[in-house]
Formats: structure tokens, sequence, C-alpha cells
């Protein structure tokens, strides 16, 4: 039976198979009445993918994505070897990882699987970790962000401040000069910085010192903080429990935080691996003699983000159709009947794309007002109807032979 391989072209699926790939499961094929599972689903991890799990609440999204941390570690050890597996954990719910599913023992043997432990190292933040090996809580070792590599917006978007506000002014000024003057510093020095400012006025600066003070409870932030390598560690999974910032008062983009620096570090390392290796593959290719120093190549890094869409800006990239005469029209639409609402609101003529935040801000307004909306609409479509100066069956119409017409000559057959 034909094998499906995700994340691999055609010619390196003949020249490999399915070495380097992880099972994700089997088809589903629907005869019927009757399911049956049928062709096996494999995923490359020799390469880089961005990979994005999607489904309804409660369907095993973040189940899925333990499934392929696990399976990587089940590959052959010379493959093993040169993965490095980064679980950010926001739901505390990987720990279990460490431990035998002894519960679905029966499901894995009909699959030809054996339920067993796995080489996991857990991080807890340095606030924390003392506090969950006393309670009992799956911790390894203590993880720390270094405050000196916090840039001035990653404060502001911590403490969801603008960073162009007062606040922000004083924070930027503290950040910025501490920079310059000391390679490490601690938040007692930006606190210290703070109450030593002469620019900025007492409120200002007590509120300043007050969103350090408690930024300094977290239990996050050190001044030497934690070591990229010691969490790259090939054909391991490194967990980093910041479920405990889940309900913290005030510390809501603690985990974002968490997120984007672990990225942005791993990114960094991993370019410059990269460049190394380019240097010794060009340095082979040009000597005869190799060289008895070479150093092992750093792993491919996998990153898995649980609940990945809570983290990710969607104000204005939520997209909604707009129904510029409403299903239920307010006072502003007298002109329009409520039959002819009920035929007209969903024809394609009298809907148009608008950002989610906007579209329940104008609601069931009149067009007069939707009208100063939709014309500063980064959709050009959209922009047209915010330019009519009113709105009824004809402009729909007009609309709807308009939009025919640009179909035609969008989508040629």
């Amino acid at each position: 039976m034909y094998d499906i391989i995700l994340g691999r072209n055609e010619e390196d699926r003949k020249k490999f198979g399915t070495q380097a790939t992880i099972l994700l499961g089997k088809h589903y094929v629907k005869m019927g009445q009757v399911t049956s599972l049928s062709n096996k689903i494999f995923m490359d991890v020799a390469k880089s993918h961005v990979v994005f799990v999607v489904g309804k609440r409660g369907s095993g999204k973040s189940y899925t994505l333990g499934v392929i941390a696990e399976s990587m570690l089940d590959l052959p050890r010379e493959i093993r070897k040169n993965l490095s597996i980064i679980m950010l954990d926001t739901m505390g719910i990987y720990w279990t990882m460490k431990y035998p599913n002894k519960e679905d023992k029966e499901l894995l043997k009909e699959w030809g699987l054996e339920a067993k432990p796995l080489n996991v190292n857990i991080f807890t933040p340095i606030g924390y970790y003392k506090k969950y090996k006393e309670e009992g809580i799956p911790t390894d070792f203590p993880f720390s962000i270094k405050i000196s590599e916090l840039s001035t917006f990653e404060w502001s978007e911590t403490f969801n401040i603008d960073v162009n506000s007062p606040i922000g002014a004083l924070i930027e000024r503290i950040i910025e000069t501490l920079k310059e003057n000391n390679e490490d510093y601690d938040i007692d020095d930006i606190i210290e910085a703070i109450q030593k400012d002469d620019r900025s006025n007492k409120e200002i600066k007590e509120a300043a010192e007050n969103r350090f003070l408690s930024a300094k409870h977290w239990g996050l932030f050190s001044k030497q903080g934690s070591l990229m390598e010691d969490l790259i560690i090939p054909g391991q999974i490194t967990i980093l429990d910041v479920s405990c910032y889940t309900y913290v008062p005030g510390a809501q983009g603690l985990r974002a935080l968490v997120i984007g620096l672990v990225s942005q570090k791993l990114f960094t390392q991993r370019m410059i691996a990269r460049k190394t290796e380019e240097y010794e593959s060009i340095y082979r290719e040009t000597h005869l003699i190799e060289r008895e120093d070479e150093e092992e190549k750093e792993p491919l890094i996998w990153i898995f983000i649980d609940e990945a869409h809570e983290f990710i800006p969607n104000e204005d990239l939520v997209i909604n159709l707009e129904h510029v005469i409403p299903e239920n029209p307010s006072n502003g639409w007298g002109h329009i009947l409520p039959e002819v609402a009920a035929a007209y609101y969903r024809r394609i003529g009298n809907l148009v794309l608008l950002q989610a935040t906007k579209n329940s801000i104008i609601g069931n307004s009149s067009f007069k007002d939707k009208r100063k909306v939709l014309s500063k609409s980064s959709f050009i479509l959209t922009q047209e109807v915010g330019k009519e100066t009113s709105w009824d069956v004809d402009e729909i119409k007009k609309r709807q032979e308009r939009l025919a017409k640009l179909a035609v000559t969008t989508w040629p057959l």
C-alpha cells in the first residue's frame, strides 16, 4: 500500500523512502457506512518544516504535538542524535511524557507500540522551581531570563504599556542608560536608576517602579539567565513549563515573552551554526587533508508551541464578512423594508471584507456611519463601497455585476 509522506518531495521519497520520518497515523477511508484505516501517514523530520496543527477544542491538538515529539525519540540513534526538541508548554501537560502511558497500553499494543518513559528534561521558572520540588510537581531544572537581554520594547510588551507613553519613555531612558554603562544588571539596578531619575515626575516614577517590583516577584528574571546550551540537547526533549503564568495578575504577556525570547535566541544560534557548517563544507572541498579538530554539528532544533494561537496578535488579522445592509436594520435604515433586507443582506453585492474589531464596532449602524469605516479599509473593494453616498438594492445589483466581471478576468477558465 502507498505510504503518504508529508514534507518530502517525490525525489527524496524515492531516494530515502521512509528513513528519517515519523509515523503520524493512518488515513481514514469511508465506504458507505464503513470507515477503515488504510495508508500510513509519515512526516519528514530530516529538514526544517512549519507545521500547524488545527482542530476544534478537545480534538487532540496538544496530544498530536506530544505524539510527534515522542516519535522523534523513537527514531534510530544515528538520526535522533541530530535532533533537539524544545516544547514550550503553556498549559502544564507535557510532564506526563516522563512516565509510561499505561492507560492506553492496549491501544498502543494494537499499533505495535510500547508504553515507556521518555528522555525528558523539564525546566520551570526559577521562582517556582523550589515550590514545585517541595510539592512533588515534576521538574528537573530552574529556568530564567537574563534581565540585561530585554529591550525597552519587550519590557513595555510585558507590562502592557505604550512604549511612547510617559512611563514607556522613562523605562526606555533607564534601560538604554544601563545597557551603555553595565554589561549585566538586575531589577534592583533598574529600580535604583528609576528612583534617581530627575526628568520624570513622582507619579510616573512610582508607576514604573511598581511594575518592576511586581516583575521581581514573577520568578522569571535573573542577572545570569539560563544558557541555551542547557536546553539544546541532541536526542532529547526539553520542556519549558510556563503554565504557572496562566493566571498570574499583571503577567499576561510573560508566556509570550518567554516564547519570543527563546525562539529568537535559538534562531540566532542556528544561523551561527549554519554559517559554521557552510564554512566546514567549503573547507573540505578545497583541502585534501581533513582537520582532526572537527566538531560535531549542531542538532536540528524543533520548537513546539502549544496553544500558539493565544500569542498571535489578531486584532487586524481576523477578517469578517460585513453585511452592509444588516439582517436586522436599525432606525438608520428606515428606507429599507424588513422583507428587502431579508432578501438582499446575504447577496454577494452586499458583502465586504472587514477587520473583526471594526466589524463589531459598526454593528447595525446606518450606512452614513458605516461608510466612514469602510472607506478607510485596507481592502480596495471595501473602500469602493465606503465611497458610495447611499446604499440600496440598486447599489447591490450594480456591485454584483461588477464583481461578476472582475471574477471572470481574475480567474479565467
